[in-house]
């Protein structure tokens, strides 16, 4: 049982949603997953004989051949993403940021059904455009997509050069306006532009992090389907199952309503072992 077991729950993190735009991540070795036209896209566990790792970060951005579709449900969501145990808590500093992205009704934005008025130029044309080629792919198609339609249509900027203060969760109508944000703003308008297409609130996961191995904070979104968390990331436009990822350790998450922390147990519960307080936090500002 895990109460037999050392875990190290990350509460008194010092927490910044820092996206790094250069130098790849160290991908865990994958399995391919069966596509159409003969090509794999690769999830966790071994991969071909004479490869031994993905560099996440300088993967291929062209579009994806045609996966094998599976159902959009979000029954049965595991959120202890990236190797951890998921600890449901009432209120985290961020959580009332999160409340305020997550409890909005922005699927009128640059969904699908998005006015021709609204979504006549700029990001909201683009992202529109996504959200219609998107809404009939299957997920696994969907989510490569809009990956890679929200990383190219949005510019990364600090929250203090984007907004002009720090640690700032900036709406879907904010994130179109502008056409910028960090990576929690990458995030949020993934997570809505799914939310447009039929994925369910409990299927997305705002998941907050820390890369080990460049030392930094990160924030990406894990999307559930058929059992697996699929993590979409400002990072790379190739879409891959969170063990593929042996550096990302999660800190703290929201989903459906809910705020997490992350614990381990084993030989990774002193990885993330941070001091200071959550509060104080200003994301994104170190870059």
């Amino acid at each position: 049982m895990l109460s037999k077991k050392r875990l190290t729950v990350l509460t008194g993190a010092a927490v910044a949603a820092l996206c790094i735009a250069t130098q790849p991540i160290l991908a865990r070795q994958l399995d391919p997953l069966p596509m159409a036209n003969g090509y794999s896209s690769y999830a966790s566990a071994d991969i071909p004989a004479g490869q031994s790792r993905i560099d996440v970060g300088a993967l291929d951005p062209a579009p994806v051949p045609a996966m094998r579709p599976v159902p959009k449900s979000g029954k049965g969501s595991n959120y202890s993403v990236f190797g951890s145990v998921v600890v449901p808590v009432g209120t985290l500093p961020a959580t009332k940021k999160w409340n305020g992205i997550a409890s909005g009704d922005f699927l009128g934005q640059y969904g699908a059904d998005c006015p021709a008025t609204r979504c006549a130029s700029g990001v909201r044309k683009t992202l529109a455009e996504a959200a219609r080629r998107a809404e009939d792919l299957p997920p696994l198609e969907a989510l490569a997509l809009v990956n890679r339609s929200v990383n190219g249509a949005i510019a990364y900027a600090s929250d203090k050069s984007a907004w002009g203060k720090g640690d700032y969760w900036a709406s879907p109508v904010e994130i179109a306006k502008r056409g910028k944000g960090d990576c929690e703003d990458y995030a949020i308008a993934k997570m809505w532009l799914l939310r447009s297409i039929g994925f369910t609130p409990g299927q997305l996961q705002l998941v907050v992090l820390k890369d080990v191995r460049k030392q930094v904070f990160h924030a990406v979104l894990a999307v559930h389907v058929e059992g697996k968390a699929y993590v979409l990331d400002n990072m790379s436009n190739k879409v891959a199952t969170d063990g593929a990822y042996a550096s990302y350790v999660p800190i703290l998450s929201f989903a459906s309503g809910k705020s997490f922390i992350h614990g381990f147990t084993g030989k990774r519960s002193g990885l993330a072992q941070l001091g200071g307080d959550l509060s104080s936090v200003m994301p994104g500002e170190d870059l």
